[in-house]
């Protein structure tokens, strides 16, 4: 196993930059230019003199962006400032990018942690109830449930959520945003805590429902194949109780699935939702990416792509160290 991280880890570093020299290469080669956007045209002699102080602004804007440079010389700066963990400025608001990402993370965070263990604490329950109950009704009015919910699209199921519990003509139950207003300084954590969930509710229920529901089949599937192996009804033979052989021995291998869903958390966990974060006016890394692209703003784009791979690689290496831990039978002498 030492060996097989060791490699894995070295394999890490190539993976890396071939994800960003794409990236970088992507994005370049979009149309637009972040030194041309806000410019102006006019007409005769005042358009010519125009014409040409917008000539030489735009020269030295690019000087300052470091856009007159070849690419590769672009890519190798940007290469040298990463490996001193230093992203550089955004360049529609001249902030620090790790500034500008630490700004806008936390509602992501908070919202995809929540949305993930509400995913889990349910679906995986779910799913065992919904195997070991297989054809009657509680298998079969959850599938219904669990297949309507993973058929309904975000964008419909989120403003109906906003309609009739955040209107008082309905419910009004829940606030309909300001996830990111600013609180006093001398609030309380209790009273934070509740006002933060109370916001969260709505967020969550619509970032999860379509994950719970899949991960719910998913289980189902996976312990209805393990329950008729041999290896269990040979545990049942040998008087080993329908708990332990169904929790113990056939949910364990179960597990394999879901853990290769699991390796993409880590990245979703920072990567946002652009649709949700809209619904509920939440100014997230999904707005802070989108917004990026529409100002051609290349280091936070770039800064949250190699954030996104660097954890999309580490949930991969966590994937395979968890299927030696579940499964014995894999190896990586």
């Amino acid at each position: 196993m030492r060996v097989y991280l060791i490699r894995r880890l070295l394999l890490v570093v190539p993976t890396l930059l071939g994800i960003t020299l794409i990236t970088f290469v992507i994005i370049r080669l979009a149309p637009g230019e972040p030194a041309t956007l806000g410019g102006s045209a006019a007409g005769g002699e005042a358009g010519r003199q125009a014409t040409a102080a917008s000539a030489e602004l735009l020269r030295a804007k690019k000087e300052l962006l470091g856009l007159d440079k070849p690419l590769p010389v672009q890519f190798l700066v940007w290469l040298r400032r990463v490996a001193m963990l230093d992203f550089g400025h955004s360049w529609s608001n001249n902030q620090p990018v790790i500034t500008v990402i630490l700004d806008h993370i936390s509602p992501t965070l908070q919202l995809n942690i929540l949305a993930v263990v509400v995913i889990y604490a349910i679906s995986i329950p779910l799913g065992v109830g919904q195997a070991v109950r297989r054809g009657r009704f509680f298998d079969r009015s959850t599938t219904l449930v669990t297949f309507l919910l993973y058929a309904a699209p975000v964008y419909w199921v989120g403003p109906l959520l906003l309609i009739y519990f955040c209107n008082p003509e309905h419910f009004a139950w829940f606030p309909a945003g300001e996830l990111n207003r600013p609180f006093p300084e001398n609030m309380a954590f209790f009273p934070w805590l509740y006002d933060r969930l109370v916001h969260l509710v709505l967020p969550v229920a619509c970032q999860s429902y379509a994950g719970l529901a899949y991960l719910s089949k998913q289980t189902r599937a996976g312990l209805l194949e393990n329950l008729q192996a041999d290896y269990v009804r040979t545990a049942r033979a040998k008087g080993v109780s329908n708990y332990r052989a169904i929790v113990h021995h056939a949910l364990r291998n179960s597990l394999i699935p879901i853990v290769t869903i699991m390796a993409m958390i880590l990245p979703g966990l920072i990567g946002g939702s652009i649709i949700i974060e809209t619904i509920f006016s939440i100014q997230g890394m999904g707005y802070l990416s989108f917004n990026a692209i529409l100002q051609r703003d290349y280091p936070v784009i770039m800064a949250t792509t190699t954030l996104a791979a660097v954890l999309t690689l580490v949930g991969l290496l966590l994937q395979d160290i968890l299927y030696a831990w579940l499964d014995p039978r894999v190896s990586y002498a």
